[in-house]
């Protein structure tokens, strides 16, 4: 929920996506309107320890697919079970929303993160490069 906000904002600035806490306080408020999202926060003692965000889209050449689109887990909450719980319940989502694979991408110098999504069933499928326009 939106009282997550601070919690989620300082964990994306973990890994380099700079947002305050009022910025990820208004995407949550959008998020939770809309049925083709799924946020959920984990929560160790009062702490967000961590988030996953997967959305659920079809596109004409791949169909009908639920994607992973942030992951996040705090460095002092890594290595006990949290990343793992996250996707299962991703893993879930999406299988209730009717989607037959769940993607997930990763930048290449995320190193835990190419050991970490083979350990829990995904496999690598492709290499590619992201371009970006800023449009404001």
């Amino acid at each position: 929920s939106v009282v997550d906000a601070p919690g989620i904002a300082s964990l994306s600035n973990e890994l380099g996506y700079e947002a305050t806490a009022e910025m990820m306080a208004a995407r949550i408020t959008t998020l939770l309107k809309r049925d083709d999202h799924h946020l959920i926060v984990a929560v160790v003692d009062d702490e967000v320890a961590g988030w996953i965000h997967v959305c659920a889209s079809t596109s004409l050449e791949s169909g009908f697919r639920a994607e992973i689109v942030g992951l996040v887990v705090g460095s002092s909450f890594r290595r006990i079970g949290i990343g793992k719980m996250l996707v299962e319940d991703a893993i879930r989502w999406s299988r209730e929303h009717g989607a037959d694979v769940l993607v997930v991408r990763s930048n290449v110098i995320r190193e835990e993160s190419h050991q970490f999504y083979p350990s829990v069933g995904f496999e690598q499928t492709k290499t590619q490069a992201v371009y970006r326009m800023c449009l404001r």
